[in-house]
Formats: C-alpha cells, sequence, structure tokens
C-alpha cells in the first residue's frame, strides 16, 4: 500500500507490545501505529481493564481517524 501512496494506519486498544505486534506492523510499512500506550489523553482515560479500551471507545476514535484520513482526499487503510 505504500508504493501505491496510500496513508496506512493501525490501531488497537491494547498495547502494541502485546504479542510483538508493534514489530509485525512496522515491517508492513505502516505510517501509523497507535496504541494504548501512545494515546495516553484518549486511550489511557477509557480503560475498560487491564486489557485495554471498551470496544466502543476504540470504535469511537476509530471512527474519528477513519473521518481525518477520508478529509484528506487520499486514498489511505486503516
Amino acid at each position: 500500500m505504500k508504493k501505491e501512496e496510500y496513508n496506512t494506519f493501525f490501531i488497537q486498544g491494547s498495547s502494541l507490545s502485546f504479542s510483538g505486534t508493534k514489530n509485525f506492523i512496522k515491517q508492513h510499512s505502516f505510517q501509523k501505529i497507535e496504541g494504548i500506550n501512545d494515546n495516553p489523553d484518549i486511550l489511557q482515560n477509557n480503560k475498560g481493564n487491564d486489557w485495554g479500551v471498551k470496544d466502543s471507545t476504540l470504535y469511537e476514535i476509530s471512527k474519528e481517524r477513519i473521518v481525518e484520513l477520508a478529509n484528506k482526499n487520499e486514498p489511505f487503510l486503516f
């Protein structure tokens, strides 16, 4: 997707260190990677449990990110 000039974004409601997720996503050339520890203002204040944020919270955050990407009028992968 990077070669085709897509904006690439990955979000996860838990730690990116779990199961090597961050390394895996970086190896696949994602430009923006966001996990619970990367956005303390939004994600950590909405923790559902020790694992991560509530699915409903992650869904709302994801919608915001998708709208931001769509407003750029460029192709993206979320």
